[in-house]
Protein backbone atom coordinates (compact mmCIF):
# COMPACT_ATOMS: atom_id res chain seq x y z
CA UNK A 1 0.00 0.00 0.00
CA UNK A 2 1.47 3.21 -0.57
CA UNK A 3 1.61 6.21 1.72
CA UNK A 4 0.83 9.90 0.74
CA UNK A 5 3.45 11.70 1.54
CA UNK A 6 3.26 14.89 3.42
CA UNK A 7 5.07 17.70 3.82
CA UNK A 8 5.34 19.88 7.45
CA UNK A 9 7.75 22.64 8.28
CA UNK A 10 10.96 21.68 10.26
CA UNK A 11 11.21 23.21 13.73
CA UNK A 12 13.90 26.35 13.77
CA UNK A 13 14.12 26.07 9.86
CA UNK A 14 10.15 26.59 8.96
CA UNK A 15 10.97 29.23 5.97
CA UNK A 16 13.73 27.10 4.25
CA UNK A 17 12.69 23.66 4.45
CA UNK A 18 10.03 20.62 5.26
CA UNK A 19 10.31 17.42 6.45
CA UNK A 20 7.66 14.31 5.08
CA UNK A 21 6.24 11.36 7.06
CA UNK A 22 8.18 9.48 4.66
CA UNK A 23 11.56 10.32 5.61
CA UNK A 24 12.22 12.65 2.82
CA UNK A 25 13.77 16.47 3.48
CA UNK A 26 13.28 19.35 1.00
CA UNK A 27 14.14 22.95 0.70
CA UNK A 28 11.61 25.56 -0.12
CA UNK A 29 11.77 28.73 -2.47
CA UNK A 30 13.11 31.33 -1.05
CA UNK A 31 14.95 34.28 -1.50
CA UNK A 32 17.52 34.51 0.79
CA UNK A 33 20.18 37.65 0.85
CA UNK A 34 23.87 37.47 0.75
CA UNK A 35 26.37 39.79 1.71
CA UNK A 36 26.45 43.04 0.66
CA UNK A 37 22.60 42.80 0.11
CA UNK A 38 22.70 40.66 -2.67
CA UNK A 39 19.40 38.97 -3.20
CA UNK A 40 19.10 35.53 -4.74
CA UNK A 41 15.91 32.93 -5.60
CA UNK A 42 16.69 29.74 -4.35
CA UNK A 43 14.24 26.93 -6.09
CA UNK A 44 13.09 23.95 -3.67
CA UNK A 45 14.04 20.90 -4.16
CA UNK A 46 14.28 17.01 -2.36
CA UNK A 47 17.71 16.76 -0.50
CA UNK A 48 20.27 14.79 -0.94
CA UNK A 49 20.89 12.43 1.97
CA UNK A 50 24.64 11.11 2.87
CA UNK A 51 25.17 7.67 4.58
CA UNK A 52 27.43 8.62 7.88
CA UNK A 53 30.23 6.31 9.08
CA UNK A 54 27.64 5.41 12.01
CA UNK A 55 24.98 3.89 9.37
CA UNK A 56 22.22 6.79 9.85
CA UNK A 57 21.15 9.23 7.02
CA UNK A 58 22.76 12.55 7.21
CA UNK A 59 21.65 15.87 5.82
CA UNK A 60 23.35 19.64 6.07
CA UNK A 61 20.87 22.36 6.97
CA UNK A 62 21.37 26.05 6.10
CA UNK A 63 20.23 29.22 8.23
CA UNK A 64 22.41 33.14 8.00
CA UNK A 65 25.11 31.52 5.98
CA UNK A 66 25.89 28.88 8.50
CA UNK A 67 25.73 25.13 7.56
CA UNK A 68 24.95 22.07 10.39
CA UNK A 69 24.69 18.90 9.91
CA UNK A 70 21.55 16.63 11.03
CA UNK A 71 20.50 13.31 11.29
CA UNK A 72 17.19 12.79 8.99
CA UNK A 73 15.77 10.73 11.41
CA UNK A 74 16.03 12.68 14.30
CA UNK A 75 15.00 15.72 11.94
CA UNK A 76 12.03 13.53 10.65
CA UNK A 77 11.27 12.97 14.56
CA UNK A 78 11.20 16.64 15.79
CA UNK A 79 8.91 17.85 12.88
CA UNK A 80 6.24 15.02 13.77
CA UNK A 81 6.44 13.74 17.26
CA UNK A 82 7.51 16.77 19.28
CA UNK A 83 10.73 17.95 20.37
CA UNK A 84 12.60 14.67 22.15
CA UNK A 85 12.11 14.61 25.85
CA UNK A 86 15.11 15.03 27.62
CA UNK A 87 17.12 11.89 28.63
CA UNK A 88 15.38 10.46 25.31
CA UNK A 89 16.81 9.09 22.04
CA UNK A 90 15.11 9.09 18.57
CA UNK A 91 14.73 4.81 18.25
CA UNK A 92 13.75 3.15 14.63
CA UNK A 93 11.43 0.96 15.93
CA UNK A 94 11.92 -2.11 13.06
CA UNK A 95 16.21 -1.61 13.37
CA UNK A 96 16.82 -0.30 10.35
CA UNK A 97 18.70 2.64 10.58
CA UNK A 98 17.79 4.02 6.73
CA UNK A 99 14.14 4.05 6.96
CA UNK A 100 12.76 7.18 8.47
CA UNK A 101 9.55 6.97 8.08
CA UNK A 102 7.37 8.56 10.82
CA UNK A 103 5.68 5.42 11.52
CA UNK A 104 8.79 3.68 12.23
CA UNK A 105 10.14 6.45 14.71
CA UNK A 106 10.04 6.58 18.64
CA UNK A 107 11.36 8.33 21.20
CA UNK A 108 13.09 5.69 24.02
CA UNK A 109 15.39 6.01 26.86
CA UNK A 110 18.99 5.36 26.01
CA UNK A 111 19.07 1.91 27.46
CA UNK A 112 15.45 0.59 26.28
CA UNK A 113 17.29 1.88 22.54
CA UNK A 114 20.02 -0.41 23.57
CA UNK A 115 17.79 -2.77 24.42
CA UNK A 116 16.02 -2.47 20.86
CA UNK A 117 18.95 -2.96 18.97
CA UNK A 118 19.96 -6.30 20.83
CA UNK A 119 16.82 -7.80 20.28
CA UNK A 120 17.46 -6.16 16.50
CA UNK A 121 20.85 -7.74 16.15
CA UNK A 122 22.43 -4.40 15.10
CA UNK A 123 24.45 -3.67 17.63
CA UNK A 124 27.86 -4.51 16.24
CA UNK A 125 30.07 -6.98 18.50
CA UNK A 126 33.30 -8.44 18.30
CA UNK A 127 35.29 -8.28 14.73
CA UNK A 128 31.72 -6.22 13.48
CA UNK A 129 32.73 -3.62 16.17
CA UNK A 130 34.92 -0.90 14.55
CA UNK A 131 37.17 -0.57 17.24
CA UNK A 132 37.56 -4.33 17.30
CA UNK A 133 41.24 -4.93 18.26
CA UNK A 134 41.10 -8.86 18.14
CA UNK A 135 39.31 -11.38 16.46
CA UNK A 136 36.90 -14.45 17.62
CA UNK A 137 40.13 -17.01 17.79
CA UNK A 138 42.06 -14.12 19.86
CA UNK A 139 39.55 -13.82 22.88
CA UNK A 140 39.43 -17.58 22.86
CA UNK A 141 42.82 -17.86 23.06
CA UNK A 142 43.18 -15.07 25.60
CA UNK A 143 40.45 -17.16 27.96
CA UNK A 144 41.66 -19.97 27.58
CA UNK A 145 45.52 -19.30 28.36
CA UNK A 146 46.89 -20.20 31.77
CA UNK A 147 49.68 -16.83 30.97
CA UNK A 148 49.63 -13.58 32.83
CA UNK A 149 47.61 -10.09 31.60
CA UNK A 150 50.62 -8.98 31.19
CA UNK A 151 52.29 -11.75 28.88
CA UNK A 152 49.32 -11.72 26.69
CA UNK A 153 49.42 -8.40 26.20
CA UNK A 154 52.49 -8.15 25.15
CA UNK A 155 51.31 -11.05 22.54
CA UNK A 156 48.16 -9.04 21.35
CA UNK A 157 50.00 -5.48 21.33
CA UNK A 158 46.96 -3.45 20.21
CA UNK A 159 45.15 -4.38 23.73
CA UNK A 160 45.76 -3.30 26.73
CA UNK A 161 46.56 -5.54 30.05
CA UNK A 162 43.24 -4.45 31.40
CA UNK A 163 41.05 -5.02 28.62
CA UNK A 164 42.39 -8.76 28.69
CA UNK A 165 41.53 -8.84 32.64
CA UNK A 166 37.76 -7.54 31.03
CA UNK A 167 37.70 -10.22 28.38
CA UNK A 168 38.68 -12.96 30.78
CA UNK A 169 36.20 -11.92 33.31
CA UNK A 170 33.78 -11.97 30.66
CA UNK A 171 33.10 -8.03 30.57
CA UNK A 172 33.43 -8.14 27.06
CA UNK A 173 32.83 -9.91 24.20
CA UNK A 174 30.54 -11.68 26.57
CA UNK A 175 28.51 -12.94 24.01
CA UNK A 176 31.76 -15.72 23.28
CA UNK A 177 31.45 -18.18 25.77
Amino acid sequence: MNEIEVWKSIPSYEKSYEASNLGNVRSINRTVIHKGNYRCKIKGKILSQHLSNRGYLSIMLWKNNCGKNFSVHALIAKTYLGLCPRDFETSHINGIKTDNRVCNLEYKSHLENIREKEKHGTIPKGINHPNSKLTEEDVKIIRSSKKSNKILAKRFPDVTESHIRVIRRLESWRWLK
